[in-house]
């Protein structure tokens, strides 16, 4: 009970605003609520399954979150005091965050320090079975190995988060588009919600019946100048449609070409699908800036 009243005590003094103003905090508490159990854009499977392939596989790197696994594994079978203690944390956490119909990468940031500390105490686990035997270099050797791919990250991130996304490229090209004109694109509008900060999206509902020439055509008639064609693997929120590709070919001319790619370079990204912030989580040879390629068409 102590301990429980002391939790309390200390998360009500760090979000006091649950006393202040308990009207809004259950509201937004409810929100968050719904929003967290509703699925977001795309069905990927088991959220655990999702979480140890794409969030942690890439938030650790492969050798890390295997060692890290063994760790865990390890501390429970020796009844470890100090791994009980963080298990008794990582454990509810994973679970209670796979059972969210919203699953973001970001939602397995905090296990990402206790999991490192489980892939410690394996290690020295090993360490000291190996220096008993004379093979005192094989942890030693195993540390360095499952550090490789999660720094390789690092710097890929730290390469990339200094390049401007192709999103605020286009922002500042159309700034230079005679004023008054209109832009439009197609897909959720959270796209570009993010990166263009006077972004006053008008909706226009394509029939399924009407061809992507036709739609282009209305749009034209009220007024729309210029259209962003947007890909990237991230194709929930930027798809390739081809058909659409090809009928802004005769209706437009491009006037702006924006790609995250470096020229000539295969690059093969990987980024969380139900995210649209469109920065990869891993992979990140061959990309020179976050963002979907985008084409700017003036329409004719």
């Amino acid at each position: 009970p102590l301990v429980v009243g002391a939790a309390c005590l200390v998360f009500l003094v760090l979000d006091p605003y649950l006393l202040l103003d308990w009207p809004d905090a259950r509201a937004g508490l409810a929100w968050q609520w719904t929003y967290s159990h509703t699925g977001q854009y795309l069905d990927v499977g088991p959220a655990w399954r999702y979480h140890l392939t794409v969030s942690l596989r890439y938030g650790l790197g492969l050798g890390l979150l295997v060692l890290a696994l063994v760790g865990v594994a390890w501390a429970l079978w020796r009844r470890d005091a100090g791994g009980i203690l963080l298990a008794s944390f990582a454990v509810p956490f994973f679970l209670e965050m796979s059972s969210l119909h919203a699953v973001f990468v970001r939602y397995m940031t905090p296990l990402v320090p206790v999991l490192c500390l489980f892939a410690a105490s394996a290690l020295v686990g090993l360490a000291r079975r190996s220096w008993t035997r004379g093979t005192a270099w094989l942890p030693i050797t195993l540390g360095v190995l499952v550090l490789i791919e999660p720094l390789h990250s690092a710097v890929g991130y730290d390469r990339l988060v200094h390049h401007k996304d192709t999103r605020l490229q286009v922002y500042q090209f159309l700034q230079t588009v005679p004023g008054g004109s209109t832009a439009a694109t197609y897909g959720p509008s959270v796209t570009w919600r993010s990166t263009l900060p006077r972004w006053r999206p008008q909706f226009y509902a394509k029939n399924p019946a009407e061809t992507w020439g036709e739609a282009l055509d209305v749009l034209r008639a009220r007024g729309v100048r210029y259209f962003l064609i947007h890909q990237s693997p991230l194709d929930v929120f930027s798809p390739t449609i081809p058909e659409l590709e090809a009928a802004i070919r005769e209706a437009g001319t491009p006037v702006g070409f924006f790609s995250p790619y470096r020229p000539g370079a295969h690059a093969r990204p990987v980024y969380d699908r139900v995210d649209a912030h469109f920065f990869p989580v891993g992979r990140f040879g061959g990309l020179e800036r976050p963002g979907p390629l985008v084409v700017v068409y003036r329409l004719n």
